[in-house]
């Protein structure tokens, strides 16, 4: 059975992937900036207390699951590749292919971080703005605007947001980029040994149960179970 990729499967899980990232960006992004601009003892407590932040418990337990479902299912994607027995440990031979590699690597590298950092950190601030006008309607009765982000009450609302979307940027990047080549040497290696390892991939679970179902729909209709049999003639 031949499996085809459209570009909506393909598109749709790395949007949801980014949404959960910018989710665990926005809570981190969140605690920084109020800890920055209160401190981390009583008067960050203080100001979430009377800042509308009734559903921040909710919140930051959802949050910080995103995160740890993103990293989770990162782990286990690179354990599966190690796993599968035909990664090359050794792509190219000689100092100087490996040091091609290397800087090949690195520039790759570079652009997952600068492919995801920027989109990142927009949608990140963008929703502290929200965010942050909504607790204030909440708690105070008055949408403040862009204060919030770039107001004279908190003007490092910005470089604090850009940092830590940074960090998150940089650990998802490089997570992004190892799964990338592992996955890039598999395939190489499998290309050039068609007989060894796994060449052929297993199909979705989801596509063997229907194609089971039809198989024994279809030896029953040919059996034709529900059929009476045919009538004797009389000579």
């Amino acid at each position: 059975m031949v499996l085809l990729t459209s570009r909506r499967s393909l598109v749709l899980p790395h949007a949801v992937r980014f949404t959960l990232l910018a989710v665990g960006g926005l809570l981190l992004g969140h605690e920084a900036v109020y800890a920055v601009q209160y401190g981390v003892g009583a008067g960050f407590t203080q100001a979430m207390a009377e800042g509308g932040h009734g559903y921040w418990p909710m919140f930051s337990t959802l949050a910080l699951s995103a995160l740890l479902l993103l990293l989770g299912r990162a782990v286990w994607r690179l354990a599966q590749l190690h796993v599968a027995g035909a990664v090359e440990r050794q792509e190219m031979a000689g100092p100087a292919s490996i040091e091609q590699w290397s800087a090949t690597a690195s520039r790759s590298y570079r652009r997952e971080l600068i492919g995801l950092w920027p989109p990142l950190f927009g949608v990140v601030a963008v929703a502290y703005g929200i965010q942050e006008n909504v607790e204030h309607f909440t708690s105070h009765g008055h949408v403040p605007g862009l204060e919030p982000l770039i107001g004279a009450t908190a003007p490092f609302a910005l470089p604090v947001l850009a940092v830590v979307t940074l960090g998150l940027a940089a650990v998802g990047a490089l997570l992004r980029w190892r799964i990338a080549t592992l996955e890039a040497r598999l395939a190489r290696a499998r290309a050039r040994h068609p007989g060894r390892g796994h060449a052929v991939q297993r199909p979705a679970s989801g596509w063997a149960v229907l194609g089971a179902i039809r198989a024994t729909f279809w030896s029953l209709i040919r059996q034709g179970p529900v059929r009476a049999p045919p009538r004797s003639r009389s000579i």
